[in-house]
């Protein structure tokens, strides 16, 4: 073995108790075989190779082994370190730890993605939207960040109607909670209101994202990791929609197979043992060993293979009939399946055992014999505390039992368990919040991108919320205009669908009437402008909202100060051409305003506020022909031009 001499030393002296002395074919025995360690000699700064710990809680375990990683990451920053679970639900609690101590772990298909705050969020959003008598849904939209209702207001919310969004509508109820929740109720019925309006206008799924957007649900996300798992939620969503969705009351369900991916490379991972076979690691923890993997008891039918002479044979049984004498084959074939089981259970933790190289750390939770039916059977309901049949802490009992002493530690409050995935301050959003980005024009591909590949834009802090509304429709309508199909009157027959798009992007109903006409004279205005229609004019290499990634070189040529040194960057070609010279534009729209007097100064700084912006654009077409490059700024709002060679 690959290990130090203390671990081969400890697996050795306890397995050799614990697997068969011989093989048996029949049974499934495999028998126990010592290794030899090839590892003489450990590094004094290693410790302890072996150590076993209980704890009176679940909390108190995942507390400390996220402590016990956390320490010697630091110290051994070079070791992998991984928590080996026999089952994925075995490891919520790990990884809530973990990740509440800005741990890196890496972990695939083990945490499920509806143990995330965001992704329950959306799931209960989904659920309410699709059934508006779904109370525990409408209650938990109102306590998401998005609103963070106080338990006083949602108290009086859920006595004043039988409906809670009848309730949230109704300003009588309203008027009787507190100042905050009168504003925050407030602001989410505007916006769900008008997402009501729209319903019929998309799909359900692409309704229930740009509700989501609408209400804030994107700015609520703490991490850049937390988008791409609403992401996934809402694909989860498409894929129900188009195999057909299920009951209301069945939806919370249709998600419980989504595992987060936590696919970024670290030193510290969760995997299952059964994914840990052939693996080895620097230090191995196994935690929750006294939990335990229920059989399955409804079996009809039981068979067990056995071996004969020249060939094998199976041997099955049928469950009795209720009330029926026992039948005496089936009750050996299930012992048979019992011993088995056993048998697996000794294997699996041995596999586990002998991951470690240097260290290895096994740990339980003492002390808490549920009153199940499978406690009941194994007679450990009552009296003294023993583990289940069937639990690997049990396969160790009888040896090492003594040395899981649960630790004294400080009393925990209650709710207060360290590492449990749930409790905790109300996170909410401040009461006079906006949104700080424009999350209606955001793509599921944006939102699931890191930070350090999108393409960061300024954002206009000084521009009215619905100012920006139309300028984004604007700028999406001009990626889809057709100069011969879209003449003035086309445009104009369109505005009740755009009074729709701003209404669901959170418009007031005062404004919607101005705005729309907003949007409509802008495109109207451009599709006569020559210089938009010389924009918008088919062309070689036609582009628009073209996608592209690089990776900026050192002899680029940048400043510092914009030169992202080697990462890769995404940029998006808001329209692209080769033009009848032979020149390749790179046109950026841009939907600034601008009022009064001293327009070309205004333009100028426009200029200098994006040029950073387009150099990373024309390094990038730079690459994609030898054509001279050159840039230019639209504004469609005011129908102004600048442009500028590469």
């Amino acid at each position: 073995a690959h290990s130090a001499a203390a671990v081969v030393e400890w697996i050795n002296d306890c397995f050799s108790q614990v697997l068969p002395q011989v093989d048996d074919r029949d049974r499934g025995a495999i028998a126990f075989r010592p290794s030899t360690a090839a590892v003489t000699e450990c590094p004094e700064s290693t410790g302890a190779g072996v150590a076993l710990r209980g704890f009176a809680t679940r909390a108190e375990e995942s507390a400390a082994i996220a402590d016990m990683i956390a320490a010697h990451a630091q110290r051994h920053p070079e070791w992998r370190i991984v928590v080996l679970v026999r089952a994925r639900t075995h490891a919520r609690e790990i990884a809530a730890s973990l990740r509440a101590r800005r741990i890196a772990f890496r972990a695939v298909d083990i945490e499920p993605l509806q143990d995330r705050a965001i992704v329950r969020d959306v799931i209960m959003l989904v659920c309410a939207l699709l059934h508006l008598g779904d109370r525990t849904a409408w209650l938990a939209v109102l306590r998401a960040p998005w609103a963070g209702i106080t338990l006083a207001d949602l108290l009086q919310i859920s006595r004043a109607a039988p409906l809670v969004f009848d309730a949230l509508r109704d300003d009588a109820v309203l008027r009787q909670l507190s100042d905050d929740g009168q504003v925050r109720c407030r602001r989410l019925r505007s916006t769900l209101e008008a997402a009501f309006r729209v319903r019929n206008d998309s799909s359900i799924a692409r309704w229930v994202e740009r509700t989501w957007l609408a209400i804030g649900g994107a700015s609520c996300a703490v991490s850049p990791q937390d988008l791409e798992l609403a992401a996934a939620a809402f694909a989860r969503l498409r894929d129900l929609e188009r195999r057909g969705l299920p009951d209301a009351a069945d939806l919370p369900g249709s998600f419980a197979d989504l595992y987060a991916d936590h696919g970024e490379a670290s030193t510290v991972e969760i995997m299952t043992i059964h994914k840990a076979k052939g693996l080895e690691f620097d230090m191995v923890v196994l935690p929750a060993l006294d939990r335990f993997v229920p059989r399955s008891r409804d079996q009809l039918l039981v068979s067990h293979q056995f071996a004969r002479t020249g060939r094998d044979g199976m041997v099955m049984a049928a469950r009795p009939a209720v009330g029926a004498d026992s039948d005496r084959l089936f009750e050996f074939l299930r012992h048979q399946l019992r011993d088995a089981a056993g048998l697996e259970a000794e294997r699996l933790l041995y596999v586990a055992c002998t991951r470690a190289k240097w260290q290895l750390r096994l740990t339980a939770t003492i002390g808490r014999a549920e009153e199940s039916e499978e406690a009941i059977e194994e007679g450990t309901a009552r009296g003294a505390w023993s583990p289940r049949m069937g639990s690997l802490l049990a396969v160790l009992w009888p040896l090492v039992g003594a040395e899981f002493a649960v630790a004294e530690t400080a009393a925990t409050a209650p709710g207060q368990g360290v590492g449990a995935p749930r409790g905790g301050p109300l996170s909410r959003v401040p009461l006079g919040w906006v949104a700080s980005v424009d999350t209606g024009s955001l793509t599921a591909e944006l939102m699931s991108a890191p930070p350090t590949l999108r393409e960061a834009s300024p954002i206009f802090d000084w521009a009215g919320e619905t100012a920006r509304r139309v300028g984004t429709l604007v700028h999406a309508e001009l990626q889809s205009m057709d100069l011969a199909g879209s003449g003035a009157a086309a445009l104009r027959a369109r505005e009740p669908t755009f009074r729709r798009w701003l209404a669901m992007h959170g418009v007031p109903a005062d404004r919607l009437q101005e705005a729309a006409s907003r949007a409509v004279e802008a495109l109207v205005a451009v599709h006569g402008d020559a210089r938009g229609r010389w924009i918008l004019q088919t062309a070689r290499e036609d582009m628009r909202e073209h996608a592209l990634s690089g990776v900026f070189q050192s002899g680029d040529g940048l400043p510092g100060a914009i030169r992202p040194q080697g990462e890769v960057m995404r940029v998006i070609f808001d329209r692209s051409f080769i033009d009848e010279h032979g020149v390749r534009w790179v046109i950026d729209y841009k939907t600034s305003q601008h009022s009064g007097g001293g327009l070309e100064e205004f333009l100028d700084r426009e200029v200098e506020r994006y040029r950073p912006q387009l150099q990373r654009y024309a390094l990038l077409a730079k690459r994609l022909g030898p054509e001279p490059v050159r840039l230019g700024l639209y504004f469609p709002l005011m129908r102004a031009w600048r442009e500028w060679a590469a």
